[in-house]
């Protein structure tokens, strides 16, 4: 279990967990990690190439 303090918005509780989990598979040496999200616009700036220049652009850096 992580305890996340200070999260600025929703959007940003959604970009965290997702960093979460990616960042657990890969410490738990899993092969494949399944996110599932309805957050278009949170899938989107994971997928594009450009910098982000939101208020949640650390958590999307380190979530690429």
């Amino acid at each position: 279990m992580i305890i996340n303090y200070h999260i600025p918005t929703p959007f940003a509780v959604e970009v965290l967990v997702c960093l979460q989990r990616v960042q657990m598979g890969l410490d738990l040496r899993f092969k494949k990690v399944v996110v599932e999200a309805d957050n278009l616009t949170m899938i989107k700036k994971l997928q594009t190439q450009r910098q982000d220049d939101s208020m949640i652009s650390a958590y999307i850096e380190d979530a690429k």
